[in-house]
């Protein structure tokens, strides 16, 4: 799963830099925010199977991080 969230990470900011627009970060904002709203209306049970909504919480929050720093440098 940490491989896989690394290679995701890494896939992102390549993409966000090789975009001409700043689409990539906008998706990944809308993402971010429909997971967690999504948390948010369902509530994560830490027992139950909801929990892993916390992963994607996390991982769509720091991707849009990722790709902030992306597009902030492919402009310079």
């Amino acid at each position: 799963m940490l491989v896989g969230f690394v290679l995701a990470c890494v896939g992102s900011a390549m993409w966000a830099r090789r975009a001409q627009t700043r689409k990539p970060l906008k998706l990944a904002a809308l993402v971010a925010v429909a997971a967690f709203g999504l948390t948010w209306m369902i509530g994560v049970n830490i027992h139950g199977s909801s929990v892993i909504l916390m992963f994607v919480v996390l991982f769509s929050m720091i991707n849009v991080v990722v790709q902030l720093i992306a597009v902030r440098y492919r402009s310079q």
